[in-house]
């Protein structure tokens, strides 16, 4: 079980959070990035011969995917069944190959389109599609990017019933989304939890809890 976190109500209010951490964490966390484990740890690629496998590369010079690029033009806020009628037959392949599932999250978090990566997210359960920890950090990462804290820690908190545990890369960004909300105590509080875990704070983690802390004048 997690330490608790402070309520985001506490949070709001302004309370005060004794932080745990001695000052010396930060001197001695390690500062490798998660991003080369996670793309190490990731499922092997599909064959990219395979129509699947094809719908979900990157466009030419490093643009968006198609699927992605179909997605993006469905209005705000889009219904299920219009991103179902995108992915259609695609999420059979993703019980195949979580990978590609991975691809498009990641594409709608470079967008900027947390809500909509989290509607796929669920999609993916109700079909009983496996959730692993690169997609719930991918739609952890989407909401860091527009400073939505409040979802991405509800997010962060669910993915034990998910079965899928959160890694460094998942912290990292649940602490950027905290920082860009000014919730600093929070971001101190995520920083703490991670050794705990048997998580290391890296350069990513440490810098947005640093940052938090320098906007409210910490």
């Amino acid at each position: 079980m997690y330490p608790p976190l402070r309520s985001w109500a506490d949070a709001r209010s302004g309370t005060a959070l004794e932080s745990k951490m001695p000052h010396h964490a930060l001197a001695g966390a390690d500062l490798r990035s998660p991003r080369t484990e996670m793309h190490r740890a990731q499922p092997s690629r599909p064959a990219m011969g395979s129509d699947a496998g094809q719908r979900h590369r990157r466009g030419a010079g490093g643009g968006l995917n198609p699927v992605v690029a179909e997605l993006l033009g469905l209005k705000e806020p889009p219904a299920e069944r219009d991103i179902l009628r995108v992915l259609g037959r695609d999420l059979e392949s993703w019980v195949e190959h979580p990978r590609l599932a991975s691809a498009v999250l990641s594409g709608l978090s470079r967008e900027r389109r947390p809500h909509m990566a989290e509607q796929i997210l669920e999609c993916m359960r109700a079909r009983r599609i496996e959730v692993n920890v690169f997609h719930c950090s991918s739609v952890v990462t989407a909401y860091g990017r527009v400073g939505n804290w409040q979802p991405a820690l509800s997010l962060l908190e669910r993915m034990a019933a998910m079965k899928a545990v959160p890694n460094e890369v998942t912290y990292s960004a649940a602490i950027t989304a905290c920082e860009k909300g000014s919730q600093w105590q929070l971001a101190l509080s995520l920083l703490s939890r991670m050794p705990a875990l048997g998580l290391r704070p890296d350069e990513i983690s440490c810098s947005a809890a640093i940052s938090a802390c320098e906007k409210a004048g910490r």
